[in-house]
């Protein structure tokens, strides 16, 4: 049994379904975020807001599902922890984009007028990692109540210091890495 995988996978099943209720809750603001962000056509903001939003929920209730021990993981352990891995590495990429060609735009992963920024990027490949070591992890159902109770505190202690990282690292009036860049290099 790791512990490791179980941590894991109870943060990946926390940060996404926490990630999708607050954008549930928040729609009108994560709409604008997305549409302020001046990537895709007007038109197409909503489906792929609403399909971010749903995909997020679909996983997180899998993972959390997976970790309690609700259904019995078989394939799934290894298919639901690779598609959160495949989800975040698509969030970090569209991140270093979003840095590198529309710098100083609502990063849209939380409810502050925070700029996406290169945290916003590494808190998506660091989760994508994360999501990797949940491949096969055992659920909570299968440690004694005192592992699964350890497991789980670090587990949510470590998603909600992930979570932050952007936030925690944000510098008010800097409006991107690309505008610092070309600034440092004259």
């Amino acid at each position: 049994m790791s512990y490791l995988g179980g941590i894991a996978l109870v943060m990946v099943a926390a940060t996404l379904t926490g990630s999708a209720l607050h954008h549930v809750v928040t729609w009108r603001r994560f709409h604008a975020d997305i549409a302020a962000q001046r990537v895709l056509p007007p038109v197409s903001v909503w489906p792929v807001a609403a399909g971010a939003t749903l995909i997020e929920l679909g996983l997180g209730a899998v993972l959390v599902s997976l970790a309690i021990g609700a259904v019995d993981g078989g394939a799934l352990r290894r298919t639901a922890p690779l598609l959160s891995a495949a989800l975040f590495a698509v969030y970090a990429a569209y991140s270093t984009v979003l840095v590198r060609f529309r710098p100083g735009v609502p990063c849209g992963c939380g409810s502050s007028a925070r700029p996406v920024s290169l945290w916003t990027a590494l808190r998506a490949a660091v989760l994508c990692g994360v999501s990797l070591a949940a491949v096969g992890a055992s659920g909570l159902a299968e440690m004694t109540v005192a592992e699964s109770a350890a497991v789980t505190a670090l587990a949510l202690v470590s998603a909600g210091a992930i979570w932050t990282v952007p936030d925690a690292f944000h510098v008010p009036g800097w409006r991107g890495t690309a505008d610092k860049y070309a600034e440092l290099r004259g």
